[in-house]
């Protein structure tokens, strides 16, 4: 249990910082802002530290018993929820950017579910948890 926790852990930081890298990678490219967000997401010390560790804390919810007996997209919608209700519903207001992020566009939620899907996806196939 502690080896597959801790495939988890890594298999999340290692996605956090794919999903980090390509955030940033779409936000200088202008993609962000064609998906009407004005979310910039950095890449520096503090917020890619930050990134890494949430992200390998949010794919201990894999371990969960029922999610194993899932279809892999299952998997990758179920996992990706959690960290994108936190966003949405708690970080987000708390920083002022309203419910859902709204404060940033109407595409927030959208890209913000689309980025944690994605992070989602990559620690389920890192992880090989099936």
């Amino acid at each position: 249990m502690f080896k597959k926790a801790l495939l988890l852990y890594s298999a999340g930081s290692f996605a956090a910082l794919a999903q980090a890298l390509l955030s940033f990678g779409l936000a200088e490219l202008g993609w962000l802002a064609l998906a009407h967000t004005t979310l910039t997401p950095g890449i520096g010390g503090a917020t890619l530290y930050l990134k890494l560790v949430w992200g390998g804390l949010w794919s201990f919810f894999a371990l969960f018993p029922g999610l194993s007996k899932m279809a892999r997209w299952q998997q990758i919608l179920l996992l990706s929820l959690v960290p994108s209700v936190a966003q949405l519903l708690y970080f987000m207001p708390q920083a002022g950017a309203g419910w859902f992020g709204l404060a940033h566009g109407w595409g927030t939620p959208l890209v913000v579910v689309g980025m944690n899907a994605l992070w989602s996806g990559i620690t389920l196939t890192v992880a090989q948890t099936k």
